[in-house]
């Protein structure tokens, strides 16, 4: 008697670990999908940013970007981190073209008038 009631604790013990473990993985996803969304907004500031003129904080925002979307393709499974960083490898792009865009001097029209 006391080897299936030890058997049924068992069972009953294995069977909690696999739901947790479940439910972890799940967990894991819904912050990779949320850190993803954090990222998508950062971006989205950063381009806003952008078309102000303000390259100063549009890197800034892209930068965090890319933090958040390094954060997320940790917690993501193998398939989910591999569009991440297809992701990041744009993002690293833009940012490389705002710095780009941020250095040139910018020409201002001459003020004389008349010649």
């Amino acid at each position: 008697m006391r080897r299936l009631i030890s058997i049924l604790l068992l069972l009953v013990l294995l069977a909690l670990l696999g739901y947790k473990t479940w439910q972890v993985s799940m967990l894991r996803k819904e912050v990779a999908a949320l850190e993803g969304e954090v990222a998508a907004l950062r971006a989205s500031r950063a381009k806003e940013h952008v078309l102000k003129g303000d390259f100063d904080r549009a890197k800034v925002e892209l930068d965090k970007s890319l933090r958040s979307l390094q954060q997320a393709s940790r917690h993501a499974g193998s398939a989910f981190a591999e569009a991440l960083r297809a992701l990041q490898g744009t993002l690293d792009d833009t940012r490389a073209a705002i710095e780009n865009v941020s250095r040139k001097p910018s020409k201002k029209p001459n003020d004389a008038k008349g010649g």
